[in-house]
C-alpha cells in the first residue's frame, strides 16, 4: 500500500463513499424503519421488510445494467443522475401513506443504488488497482458497514424524536453528500483515462497477466459455477438477517436502546471484519478465513438464541456481524480464486446479483417467519445450520478447483 497517494487515493476515497451510499444507506439502516412504519401504518412487519426486498432485488439488476454500460465516457453523468435520483426518491419515501408507494420509490432508489453500486466499484478498483486489490476491496466494502454503525444511532434518534418521516429526509441529503468525492474529485472510470497505470504495475507482472488471458481462454466450468453461486445463495441469507435484530430486541422484551445497539455493533463489525477478512485471505487463503468465519457467526447465531441477556446481545451481534464480510469481500476473493482475474467480468456481476436478491428476500422471509412464529428463533436456528453448510460447500468449491 506505499503507493496509495495522489490519485489513487481519491479513487479509494471515492469508492468507498459510493460504497457508504449504496449499500451503506440502502440496506444497513432499512432495519430501523421497518417497525414505526409497520405500526403507524396497521401492517406487519413482513409487509414493511418487503420494501428492502424490492430495492436489493432492483438493486442487483442496476448492478448488471452499469456492467454492460458504463464506460468511461459516461462515468460521471451516471454517478450524478443515480446519485440524484437516488437520495431524492428515498426523502421521498417521507410522503407515503401506503405501501404500494413505498414499494415503488423503493423500487426506483434500489436500481439508481445498483448502478453505482458494489458492481461499479469493484470495476473501478480493477481498472485502477494491480496489487493489493483484495485489501483495497476490503477498505471500500467496509465502508458500507462505517456509514450504517454511524448514521443507524443517528436516525434511530431522529425517529424517536421526529419520527420516521423525518429520518427518511435526512437519509436522502446523506447519501447525496456521500457520492461528492465520485462526482467531484478529479478521477475517472480506468486510469488509462488519466494517462496513469494501475497501482503496483510493473513489466514484472506481464507474466501474470500472459497467464490470466490464457486461464480465461479455458472458459467457465458450469458446475463449479453452479456451486459458487449456491454458496452466494447461503451468504445472502445469513446476511440479510441482522437487519431484523431491533426486532430481536424487542420480541426479547429489551429496550429499543438495545435493539439499536445491537444493530449498530453488527454495522461497526461490518466495517472491521471485511479488513480483517482481506488480511486473512492474503496470509493464509480465503478458504481457510471463510471457515474461520463461518464458525463465528455460526456461534453467535446459537448463543443468541440461548442466552438472552440484555448486556451479551451486543457482542453477540458483533461476532454475527462477520456476515457482512462473507457477503461482500469473500465472494470477490472466491471468485477471483476459482475462475481467474480475466474471468471476473463475466462471473463476478451474476454472483453479485444473486447476494443482491437472495438478500432480499431473506429479509422478508425473516419478517414473515417472525409474523408466523411470533418469534425470531427459528431464523437463529436457520443460520447457524447454513453456516455448517457453507463451510461444507466451499470445501468442495475448492477441491472441484483442483
Amino acid at each position: 500500500m506505499k503507493l496509495l497517494k495522489g490519485k489513487y487515493l481519491l479513487v479509494l476515497i471515492a469508492v468507498c463513499g459510493m460504497s457508504a451510499a449504496s449499500l451503506g444507506m440502502l440496506t444497513n439502516v432499512s432495519g430501523l424503519f421497518f417497525t414505526p412504519i409497520s405500526e403507524e401504518l396497521g401492517v406487519g412487519r413482513g409487509s414493511v421488510s418487503m420494501t428492502l426486498t424490492i430495492s436489493n432485488i432492483v438493486f442487483a439488476f442496476g448492478g448488471i445494467v452499469a456492467a454492460k454500460h458504463i464506460r468511461s465516457t459516461n462515468f460521471r453523468k451516471m454517478t450524478i443522475i443515480a446519485a440524484v435520483v437516488f437520495s431524492g426518491c428515498t426523502a421521498l419515501l417521507a410522503i407515503c401513506r401506503s405501501l404500494i408507494p413505498l414499494y415503488l420509490f423503493n423500487a426506483i432508489r434500489g436500481f439508481a443504488a445498483g448502478l453505482v453500486g458494489i458492481v461499479t466499484v469493484t470495476m473501478i478498483i480493477t481498472n485502477w488497482y494491480y496489487t493489493n486489490t483484495g485489501m483495497i476491496t476490503s477498505i471500500a466494502m467496509g465502508f458500507s458497514g462505517v456509514s450504517g454503525a454511524i448514521f443507524s444511532p443517528v436516525l434511530s434518534a431522529v425517529i424517536e424524536k421526529a419520527g420516521w418521516r423525518t429520518a427518511y429526509v435526512v437519509d436522502g441529503v446523506v447519501i447525496l453528500l456521500m457520492f461528492f468525492p465520485a462526482i467531484f474529485f478529479p478521477i475517472a472510470f480506468r486510469a488509462e483515462d488519466m494517462d496513469m497505470e494501475l497501482m503496483g504495475y510493473t513489466p514484472d507482472n506481464t507474466a501474470k497477466a500472459v497467464s490470466s488471458s490464457t486461464e480465461a481462454s479455458k472458459g467457465i466450468d458450469r458446475r463449479l459455477m453452479g456451486m459458487a453461486l449456491f454458496y452466494t445463495v447461503l451468504v445472502g441469507i445469513v446476511s440479510s438477517f441482522p437487519q431484523h435484530m431491533p426486532g430481536i430486541a424487542a420480541s426479547y422484551g429489551f429496550a429499543a436502546s438495545v435493539g439499536s445497539g445491537m444493530l449498530s455493533a453488527a454495522l461497526v463489525a461490518n466495517t472491521c471484519s471485511k479488513l480483517l477478512f482481506g488480511a486473512l485471505g492474503d496470509k493464509i487463503g480465503a478458504k481457510r478465513t471463510i471457515f474461520i468465519y463461518c464458525l463465528v457467526f455460526t456461534a453467535a447465531a446459537i448463543l443468541m438464541f440461548i442466552v438472552r441477556v440484555p448486556g451479551l446481545m451486543i457482542p453477540f451481534s458483533a461476532l454475527y456481524g462477520a456476515v457482512y464480510a462473507l457477503a461482500t469481500v469473500s465472494i470477490v476473493m472466491l471468485c477471483r480464486d476459482t475462475f481467474g482475474v480475466a474471468n471476473y467480468a463475466a462471473t463476478y456481476p451474476k454472483m453479485s446479483m444473486v447476494m443482491s436478491i437472495v438478500n432480499a428476500v431473506g429479509t422478508t422471509v425473516h419478517g414473515y417467519i417472525y409474523d408466523w412464529s411470533g418469534t425470531y428463533s427459528i431464523s437463529l436456528v436457520m443460520c447457524a445450520a447454513i453456516g455448517i453448510l457453507a463451510i461444507i460447500i466451499t470445501f468442495g468449491i475448492y477441491q472441484k478447483k483442483k
